[in-house]
This record gives structure tokens, C-alpha cells and sequence, in this order.
């Protein structure tokens, strides 16, 4: 659609609804649609597609600006799909509103939102089928449309995939509440209530899986959607610090962590598995509140690779990595590794690097 002072026209000013407690504001969007609910007594507001870029600035800017300085926010957003005329208006507000941390209109709890995160992705070709290809070309394409019902180009994939990068560069709560679901904090602090209900001062140590969110996503060092405070949604070995950290805090170096299930796939090649491996295993080897490193996947398993998922490493580079990255040999292997991550050398980016602390923290070599 091309976005025209026409297509906004509607007859009357803003819609305004009140039933029972639930106030909903419908603003100005053309054909397409911008609500916001809001519970009075709960405090608690959901804003349903933002319209266009002009039901943005017009119409929704000036009232999210209202709310914030009244100390209000929005507790959650959901782009319902990729229209120009429910999409435009929030990818408006997400370029302007920043981080998360810092938002700059309106603080927003959580987005809900489908969307391919990462079409645009360069990849090793002897890892990609010659129809999976296909496939990636024609998302990644700028220039590509869906076609209406009359043949008419409104939707471009692009509509959803910016909106994506948005949301995992500035660090929103993206899809992170399930029903019935709850944070790792929450499970452990209820866990260590729990207990001490049973039995006070019983002593209990922390297995934890570090993955890359998502799981295909080998770089976990780009940190898509990851903070370094308490509240992130993800903890990976980018920001592992922040839950060694946090027992360390509350409970005590005496609670002890392992991570017992870690490893990377070869999808997206597997120099990037290979640089994976070592940065991590450096990471865990020199933070002093970990004690072990567990590699899931000695080789590839039928049904995962099914699933787009290569995470053994038998066979490849990462098996050079995980023989000798605990060996005096440590960086023969590893070093090449730092262009890809984009470093000068592992001290710079390990946290408490000791070159004895690579070779001695899981056994004598």
C-alpha cells in the first residue's frame, strides 16, 4: 500500500470505547488498525499494530508520550501481522524509541510478534541444501512481495524482518512470556524456597544448558536479544557473568555451576562452530564459578540435522578445537579464530583470562 493523507482519512476523530474497566482507544490507521487497550484497575495497557507512519506521528506519538510522563507504560505490544498499514506505525516508534533500557517515547514490557529473524544470513554453501537456498534467497530479497488476491504487491517480507532487527537490536522482550512458563530466576530462587521449606540450609548446586538463542544461531557473541542485567530473557555464554554473578550474590560461591549440555551447530559453517567452541570453553574455564564444560554432541544426529541442526563435531573443525583447547597447544588452534569474532586476542574478551587456567581448570595436562 502507499501510505496517502486519503488512505488516513476516516470521519470522525479518534475512537474512543469504554466497557466496564477497559478503556479502548482505536487511533486513526485508514484501512488498517491501531488499539490500545488499557484495564484501569489492573494498570495495564496493550497496543494492538501501530497503523501507518503518519497514525504514528499524528495520532499515537503524542499519546505514548502522555502516558510516559504520567509514568505509564505499555506492558505489551503485538504486531498482529506484516501490512503496511498495521506494521509501518511501529516500526516508526521502534526506530525512534530505542533501547529497551532506555526507551525514549514509552517504556514497552513485551512484544509479540512472528517473524523470520534471520533471513538475511551468509552461510557456508556445502552446509545448504540447493532448495533451502532458494528458499533464503527469496526471503533475504528486498525487491520480494507477496501478491494479493487481485495481483496487486502489498507485502514485502522485508516488512517483517526489519521489524525483527529492531526488536533484537535494541533488546525487547521478544515472545519471552509463556503461559504457565517461567524465568530461570524465578525456578531457581523458587527451587531454593522450596528447599528450605524442606529442609533448612540443604545444599544444592546449579546445572545450567548455555545455548544461543535461538539454537541455530551459532554467534553467540553478537548477543541477539541479550542484555548484561538481571531481567534478560536469555542467558547464553555471552553474558554467562550475569548468572554467575547473581548465585555468587544471593546464595554464595559455595553454590557451585556446571554447565552440563553446550555445543553449537555447523549450519552456518563450521569455522563459526569451531570459534564457538573455544570462545565459550574459555569463558567457563576462567570464570572461577564454574566447574565444568560439557560438550553435548560428539556427532551429528539424524533427526536434528531433520530439523536444521548440525551439533556434533566429529569430523570437522571444532574437533581440533575440543581436543587441544584444554592443552598447552590451546591457541595453536584457537587463534585464527579471533578475526571472526573480531578481536585482538582472547584476553580482551574473556573475562578473567589466565592462560594456566585454560589447561588446569578441568584437568592436568
Amino acid at each position: 500500500m502507499i501510505e496517502t493523507q486519503d488512505r488516513l482519512k476516516m470521519k470522525n476523530e479518534r475512537h474512543r470505547m469504554k466497557i466496564n474497566d477497559i478503556h479502548i482507544k482505536m487511533f486513526r490507521a485508514g484501512s488498517g488498525d491501531c488499539i490500545l487497550l488499557e484495564f484501569e484497575k489492573e494498570d495495564f495497557r496493550i497496543l494492538i499494530d501501530g497503523g501507518f507512519v503518519e497514525t504514528y506521528q499524528r495520532e499515537l506519538r503524542p499519546y505514548l508520550k502522555m502516558l510516559s510522563k504520567k509514568g505509564k507504560r505499555i506492558n505489551l505490544l503485538i504486531i498482529s501481522h506484516i501490512d503496511q498499514d498495521h506494521i509501518n506505525g511501529i516500526k516508526a516508534l521502534l526506530k525512534e524509541n530505542g533501547n529497551l533500557n532506555s526507551p525514549k517515547i514509552v517504556q514497552i514490557d513485551e512484544v509479540w510478534f512472528n517473524g523470520f529473524r534471520h533471513t538475511e544470513v551468509k552461510r557456508d554453501k556445502k552446509d545448504i541444501s540447493h532448495y533451502e537456498e532458494a528458499v533464503l534467497r527469496t526471503l533475504a530479497n528486498k525487491n520480494s512481495y507477496l501478491e494479493k488476491a487481485d495481483g496487486s504487491r502489498e507485502i514485502s517480507y522485508m516488512q517483517g524482518n526489519s521489524v525483527a532487527e529492531l526488536l533484537i537490536k535494541n533488546n525487547y522482550h521478544w515472545n519471552t512470556s509463556v503461559k504457565g512458563g517461567y524465568s530461570a530466576k524465578h525456578v531457581i530462587e523458587s527451587f531454593n524456597k522450596q528447599l528450605n521449606k524442606i529442609q533448612k540450609g540443604l545444599k544444592w548446586h546449579l546445572a545450567y544448558h548455555a545455548y544461543s538463542t535461538p539454537l541455530t544461531y551459532t554467534k553467540f557473541w553478537d548477543g541477539l536479544g541479550i542484555t548484561g542485567d538481571v531481567s534478560t530473557p536469555y542467558i547464553t555464554m555471552k553474558n554467562i557473568d550475569v548468572l554467575t554473578k547473581y548465585i555468587k550474590k544471593k546464595y554464595g560461591s559455595s553454590v557451585r555451576i556446571i554447565l552440563s549440555e553446550q555445543g553449537y551447530s555447523s549450519t552456518w559453517g563450521e569455522t563459526n562452530q569451531a570459534a564457538a567452541l573455544a570462545y565459550s570453553y574459555y569463558i567457563a574455564a576462567c570464570n572461577p564459578m564454574i566447574d565444568a564444560f560439557i560438550i553435548r554432541s560428539y556427532s551429528d544426529h539424524p533427526v536434528e540435522v531433520a530439523q536444521g541442526l548440525k551439533m556434533g563435531i566429529y569430523g570437522k573443525e571444532a574437533f581440533k578445537v575440543f581436543k587441544y583447547m584444554d592443552t598447552s597447544q590451546t591457541n595453536k588452534y584457537t587463534k585464527k579464530y579471533l578475526s571472526i569474532i573480531g578481536a585482538a586476542s582472547w584476553k580482551k574478551i574473556v573475562p578473567g583470562y589466565k592462560f594456566n587456567r585454560l589447561r588446569k581448570m578441568y584437568r592436568n595436562v
